[in-house]
């Protein structure tokens, strides 16, 4: 499967259409598999602590975005990633020339966040920035891939409960490491590991094989505890 890589003007209808998709249906491991199936990680043994160095998705997004020379230049609107759970692309969204909005994708290489602001810098000066908005080329195909904002409105299955993707945490290489998960009855988020999710793109939902009483005895997870990018 490819999906289309997102022009500005892609951006722009997607935008006018409702909230930012993707262009086909998502890859599958097997016929009829869902997209993001890594194997699974027991909860027994996994150490939460590293995800407490760790940043969060919502820390960036509508961020501050730099061009080399300081100057803002737009927000973070979303970011794309991979099925392997690294982040690809940042995508920026700015006012063009003429006023009007346009949005462009910096390789996650690209880009350089400040754990204090949650600002991202590129590395473009601002004459470059300006020449990407008004930049329209034709569309190629790409592997397929998600948007942030797509996994951040995931509902949660467990074995036996429901909730919802509070959250995405992700290391300073751009992979991502865990969901934070906001259970039905419950008052506390939890973390559960990124490799055990298993997205189904039809459903909306993102799966976990786990019993509600492991990770509600195992995973808790206190925001106020993570890095100050956070908290953007």
């Amino acid at each position: 499967m490819t999906r289309m890589i997102r022009t500005p003007a892609a951006f722009a209808l997607a935008l006018a259409a409702g909230p930012l998709a993707l262009t086909g249906p998502a890859p599958a491991a097997s016929d009829g598999g869902a997209a993001l199936s890594p194997p699974a990680k027991g909860l027994e043994t996994w150490d939460t602590t590293p995800l407490y160095s760790d940043w969060r998705m919502s820390g960036i997004l509508g961020g501050t975005v730099l061009s080399r020379d300081g100057d803002a230049v737009g927000i973070v609107h979303d970011a794309t990633i991979g099925t392997t759970g690294l982040i690809e692309t940042i995508v920026v969204r700015a006012a063009r020339t003429d006023g009007a909005l346009g949005w462009f994708e910096v390789p996650w290489t690209q880009a350089d966040i400040n754990p204090a602001t949650g600002s991202v810098e590129l590395g473009l000066d601002t004459e470059a920035v300006a020449s990407r908005l008004e930049m329209v080329t034709d569309a190629a195909p790409e592997p397929m891939d998600w948007t942030a904002r797509e996994l951040l409105d995931l509902r949660v299955t467990l074995a036996d409960g429901t909730g919802a993707v509070d959250d995405l945490m992700f290391n300073p290489a751009g992979d991502l490491t865990a969901y934070v998960v906001d259970l039905t009855q419950t008052q506390a988020m939890y973390a559960l590991p990124w490799t055990a999710g298993t997205v189904a793109r039809d459903d909306e939902v993102v799966t976990f094989a786990y019993p509600r009483t492991m990770v509600v005895g195992t995973t808790p997870f206190v925001y106020g505890d993570v890095t100050p990018a956070s908290d953007g």
